[in-house]
């Protein structure tokens, strides 16, 4: 089945008219509560089955009114406005938004820039004074493998380049556990640090200063580096946590 699915009738206030049969008024009910039915499974969900809703139904009541969508993947309130749906996290206050990829990425012997976590912050869920902790971990079969040029941990909102939160991060243990924050401290910028920790106790850290829109998405990701050759070992980097204090 598709998603979402085709209501089985169009809302219309108008029927059944004044006129129709008194018999009719069994089956008439019977529709009524399908209806219903149907709208009240789809005011929750997953954020990519948001679905576009009647717009006879959706605003009644004016400006500031509207039909409430919860996404039980990223946490998020939204409201339809006639047109769109419109975040509204922020006025419930909810605290913190977690997000997380679990999937280990591995490597073999890359020749090239290889992503592995990766995050996407919706647009619009960042306000300013939201506060951002991030957790992953990246590891190697080689200590200083041949032609890799460091881990780093990469964040931007697709318009230009990114920016690196960490600077690059020399595999010389063979795992390295980074956290990272940082404050949103205007529409346009975010500013922390972070630090890294490897399997031998060096010990890295560094100042962040993002230049990204929190009206656009924003992405999270850790990337190994590779250039001048195939490297001669293998990577692995997975299991980030980003944790949004709205």
């Amino acid at each position: 089945m598709s998603f979402p699915p085709v209501f089985s009738n169009v809302w219309d206030i108008t029927q059944p008219p004044d006129t129709e049969n008194a018999n009719l008024l069994g089956q008439n009910l019977r529709t009524l509560r399908n209806d219903v039915m149907q709208r009240m499974s789809l005011l929750s969900g997953v954020i990519g089955n948001i679905p576009a809703p009647e717009t006879v139904n959706a605003v009644w009541g004016g400006s500031g009114f509207g039909l409430m969508y919860f996404s039980t993947d990223t946490g998020q309130f939204l409201q339809w406005n006639g047109t769109v749906w419109v975040d509204v996290t922020q006025s419930f206050h909810l605290g913190n938004l977690k997000y997380s990829d679990t999937t280990i990425h591995v490597f073999n012997n890359p020749s090239s820039q290889q992503q592995g976590s990766g995050i996407v912050i919706p647009a619009g869920t960042l306000k300013v004074g939201s506060a951002v902790t991030i957790d992953t971990y990246m590891s190697n079969t080689q200590e200083i493998p041949t032609f890799c040029q460091g881990y780093t941990l990469f964040m931007t909102d697709g318009v230009g380049s990114g920016n690196l939160i960490t600077p690059d991060l020399f595999p010389n243990g063979l795992v390295t556990h980074i956290q990272a924050s940082f404050v949103v401290s205007g529409p346009n910028n975010q500013i922390g640090g972070a630090s890294a920790h490897d399997e031998d106790d060096n010990v890295y850290a560094s100042t962040f200063a993002g230049s990204f829109a929190i009206a656009n998405d924003i992405t999270v990701a850790t990337i190994v580096l590779i250039g001048g050759g195939t490297s001669d070992s293998s990577f692995e980097l997975g299991y980030m946590l980003v944790t949004v204090n709205v």
